[in-house]
């Protein structure tokens, strides 16, 4: 049985880990914006990658998710000789799978890439094409380390997962910084399947140190790993639809302006960095606890865990949003503004990082939503959410990108994301009656007071410092820094100042959860 202080050291380990893995991923956007910049070839590498990418990822997240029982109950049944078996199984098999996935992919390029990117044409096609079809040997490796994954999360152990998302980021920083100019996109792609290659190799490591021992065995007849097919159905619809959100966002930006689907991409970026750091760590955090609420039957604990988590999200996702908004262009300078990347991009994905930004709120909310109702056994929610969430991206999007470009598309993620959540919270309240009502309207106008003051003081200092010390990087990072911090501090004055039962339902949570 795991000991409180071990589930407590895998977390640490995910999130640690995670943090570290987020912001070098975020550096290496940094890096591509220095040496690629904005223009076609960063689009069609993109779109190549995205390509790559969607399928795979669907499948190898979702597999993870599929063996961690079927591991659990092997192990049971089996011991130690039949899940090295079983593992030896999947592996060998997921090898054969992704190997015909990589012929399929390799015969039907022009097609995906066609649906994918419809904008593309001419050379801006061909060389999607091709970036594309060096880099489908990724398929293979994500299938393999997604394998390691369930192998080692069955085990309750999680540092070798969470460690390989540091190297793969490395490996990507180093090929950047070293070779990029010489090899361009090509080995940019290449350094992707090198990167994953070495994922594998650090949860290949952590497998043996678990037990596992590699020996040549494949059936597809085997009665598991047909379970595993079934189980895996669903979660890759879960998984599928969020990937389709963004290429959506990608396909519609290929028929605007040349560099437009990098410009989404570089102030998307900033937007998961943030959601990454924050809220998957807080989601990641409450989930167990939420489980473990719903499985003992603590109704009136589970209740007040998902109150507690969305309070935590609208202090964090609300301060967020606004000094994305109003502190657009120093941030973007900030990250972006060098090399290749010019004032003009700056300016562009300013624009796109504030419209992005109105969904944060929304995007924070569906991420715990989805857990609470995996938490409580419903796996049919989620995929209605995020279905929700695709057919009113693509509905909004083409509204608004009619109506104002590029920004349109970020302004209709935003608008999609922000309905599916309102929604979802009614979904669950209707199955759960969580919402407090006598409080909830008096918490939502104490935040909506905080955040405007929290905006003009923002804005009031930003206008004031922004001739003295914006023209420099260390000005900039100064006067970003001293704006955002005055703001947060004005934010949190507010609600600390009307804290009342509001503060006390807190704290009582948060004795809740440590305890």
């Amino acid at each position: 049985m795991l000991t409180i202080k071990s589930i407590k050291q895998s977390v640490y380990d995910i999130i640690s880990f995670g943090i570290v893995a987020r912001v070098l991923n975020f550096f290496k956007g940094i890096l591509l914006a220095y040496y690629i910049g904005a223009n076609y070839e960063t689009d069609a590498y993109l779109i190549a990658f995205s390509a790559t990418m969607l399928l795979t990822k669907i499948i190898s997240d979702g597999l993870t998710i599929s063996l961690v029982p079927t591991f659990q109950e092997i192990d049971r049944r089996d011991g130690q000789k039949g899940r090295n078996e079983f593992a030896n199984n999947m592996i060998n098999c997921f090898i054969i799978i992704s190997i015909a996935l990589i012929i399929l992919g390799m015969v039907l390029a022009p097609a995906i890439i066609k649906i994918l990117g419809p904008g593309f044409k001419g050379d801006d096609l061909r060389e999607a094409v091709k970036l594309f079809r060096i880099g489908l040997p990724i398929i293979t490796f994500h299938f393999i380390r997604a394998i390691f994954g369930g192998y080692l999360q069955s085990l309750h152990k999680f540092k070798s997962g969470a460690k390989s998302g540091v190297i793969n980021a490395i490996i990507y920083i180093i090929y950047l910084v070293t070779v990029s100019k010489y090899f361009g996109l090509e080995g940019l792609m290449v350094a992707g399947v090198i990167a994953v290659m070495g994922q594998v190799y650090i949860m290949y490591k952590g497998s043996i140190k678990a037990g596992y021992k590699y020996k040549y065995y494949i059936s597809f007849k085997d009665r598991q790993v047909y379970r595993v097919f079934t189980f895996l159905l669903p979660i890759m619809v879960s998984i599928g639809i969020n990937e389709v959100i963004s290429a959506v966002d990608n396909a519609m930006g290929s028929v605007l302006e040349k560099g437009t689907i990098a410009e989404l991409n570089y102030a998307n970026n900033i937007i998961s960095l943030i959601v990454g750091l924050f809220i998957v760590a807080i989601v990641t955090a409450i989930y167990p606890i939420l489980a473990e609420n719903y499985n003992k039957y603590e109704d009136k604990d589970l209740k007040q865990s998902i109150n507690y988590s969305i309070r935590l999200i609208f202090l964090i996702a609300i301060p967020t949003t606004i000094i994305l908004i109003t502190l657009a262009v120093p941030i973007v300078k900030l990250f972006y503004e060098r090399g290749a990347f010019g004032i003009a991009a700056t300016i562009n994905t300013a624009e796109l990082l504030r419209y992005y930004s109105i969904g944060i709120i929304g995007t924070s909310l569906i991420l715990l939503l989805t857990r609470v109702f995996y938490a409580i056994h419903d796996l049919n929610t989620p995929v209605k959410l995020l279905i929700m969430a695709l057919i009113s991206n693509i509905i909004f999007n083409y509204i608004f990108m009619r109506l104002i470009g590029a920004r349109g598309i970020a302004l209709g993620t935003a608008f999609s994301v922000l309905m599916t959540s309102v929604y979802g919270i009614f979904k669950l309240n209707w199955k759960l009656s969580f919402i407090p009502w006598d409080d909830i309207f008096i918490r939502l106008f104490k935040y909506f007071i905080a955040g405007v003051i929290m905006t003009s003081v923002v804005t009031i200092i930003y206008s004031n410092l922004n001739g003295v010390l914006g023209s420099t990087f260390v000005g900039n990072l100064i006067l970003v820094i001293v704006s955002a911090f005055m703001g947060v501090a004005s934010f949190s004055g507010v609600v600390w100042v009307t804290k009342g039962k509001d503060s006390e339902d807190v704290r009582g949570n948060r004795e809740e959860v440590s305890g």
